[in-house]
């Protein structure tokens, strides 16, 4: 078995990621209300719309696998199988995600283009069901570049937010889940790399 996806093979992925989070219809296949998708069908789909690489059940799992920001779950006790997202929907969706006490302290990296309606109004989910958080400062620079070279990390009280009645869930991925930030919970995170730099 390889190790790593082809070039086509992430292309797959990312596709599969929009139809399970985003655009259902891409693919033909219809998502339950808690976000599932039967494998067959999504299987199915995927065989008549994907014509750049083979599309089996066996590259299916590969991809759950191998995905390294653990975007989705198979539910193998099911008959049939089924797939999903664990997060990022803007499709309605109502996954149970297990409500938790979070840390203390959360990151969320960002672009610096946003942080004047960051200041202003928070983190906002934009066009997502939830703000996504981490514990983890490398996942939080990983976020943060996807729009920006030199991104801003984020720090959340996230035990001040949960100590004020604001509600945690962490998702199948290990991300943290909150519906938004208000701004009087967020500081610019003093990264220890900057401070080597200096």
């Amino acid at each position: 078995m390889h190790q790593a996806l082809s070039k086509h093979e992430e292309r797959l992925s990312r596709f599969i990621a929009m139809v399970l989070r985003h655009k259902p219809e891409a693919a033909g296949v219809g998502i339950q209300e808690d976000g599932w998708v039967d494998l067959p069908e999504l299987l199915a789909g995927l065989q008549k719309v994907w014509k750049k690489c083979p599309v089996t059940r066996e590259l299916l799992h590969l991809i759950v696998e191998l995905d390294e920001k653990g975007r989705y779950e198979i539910d193998s006790a099911s008959r049939p199988h089924r797939i999903r997202a664990c997060y990022g929907h803007s499709v309605d969706v109502a996954i149970n995600y297990p409500e938790v006490a979070p840390p203390a302290l959360l990151l969320h990296g960002t672009a610096r283009r946003f942080m004047g309606r960051i200041w202003s109004a928070g983190l906002q989910g934009m066009g997502r069901q939830y703000v996504h958080l981490t514990d983890d400062l490398q996942t939080a620079r990983a976020v943060g570049a996807r729009r920006d070279s030199y991104p801003i990390i984020m720090a959340v009280d996230a035990e001040g937010m949960s100590r004020d009645g604001f509600t945690f869930y962490l998702s199948g991925a290990g991300l943290y889940l909150t519906q938004r930030v208000p701004a009087g919970y967020l500081e610019v995170y003093e990264d220890p790399l900057d401070e080597t730099q200096g």
